[in-house]
């Protein structure tokens, strides 16, 4: 089991285990902001903001207030610029031991 991981990670057909877990993703990881329609996109940030970064938000696709709100708290908190648009420093950022 991956220290520092829920322990509801994802483990994969090889037997490796997911750093994403629930928030297992594939697609592009593209530039999201305040009513983004790449609803995939969204609800994977919102994902992770909830489940590894402890943001009590909807996981509904929607990039929304609440979203938004938490996205500018991630990033004030993390040393990024606090636009609320989820970049690609915000995406690295937002994946738990990915960097």
């Amino acid at each position: 089991m991956a220290v520092g991981y829920p322990s509801d990670h994802a483990q994969s057909t090889s037997g490796e285990f997911s750093a994403l877990g629930l928030c297992n993703y594939s697609d592009e990881h593209p530039a999201i902001s305040y009513g983004s329609t790449q609803h995939a996109a969204v609800a994977h940030a919102q994902c992770l903001l909830r489940n590894y970064h402890g943001y009590n938000i909807a996981v509904d696709g929607i990039f929304g207030n609440g979203t938004r709100n938490a996205v500018i708290n991630f990033q004030s908190s993390n040393g990024l610029y606090a636009d609320g648009i989820i970049g690609q420093l915000t995406w690295n950022a937002l994946h738990p031991g990915l960097d």
